[in-house]
């Protein structure tokens, strides 16, 4: 299984890590910190699950979103968002919903996570 996090803050990355890796030791992990760098990795590489912070520096999560699901390689990824700001999937935009899996108020814990790959039934080889 391959997840990318989207993730701008160096603190919820290393958070996001330690869970996902503690969690699941043998996963493929892959980081990124921009939009821009989010989409040139997945023209290259499907992944199963992408955790995307809806607040990046060079663009909003909600656009990421939308592209990322318009690739062919991604149409069966998982997308779930990510934000400090929102609290719940009720104040997302209903069109952002659409691009999207489900929805993560910060910050990500072992419970929150292993939750979506539970409910995801995402095989871990």
């Amino acid at each position: 299984m391959k997840i990318l996090v989207v993730e701008d803050d160096p603190i919820a990355i290393k958070i996001a890590e330690m869970i996902i890796k503690r969690s699941y030791p043998n996963i493929e992990l892959f980081l990124s910190s921009s939009g821009e760098e989010t989409l040139m990795i997945c023209q290259k590489m499907h992944f199963d699950l992408i955790l995307l912070d809806i607040g990046l520096p060079d663009c909003n999560g909600y656009d990421i979103a939308a592209n990322i699901k318009s690739l062919e390689l991604q149409e069966n990824t998982q997308i779930y968002m990510l934000s400090a700001h929102i609290k719940a999937p009720s104040e997302l935009n209903p069109k952002v919903l659409a691009s999207i899996n489900g929805f993560i108020s910060k910050p990500l814990s072992f419970e929150k996570f292993n939750h979506i790959t539970a409910k995801l039934s995402l095989e871990v080889g």
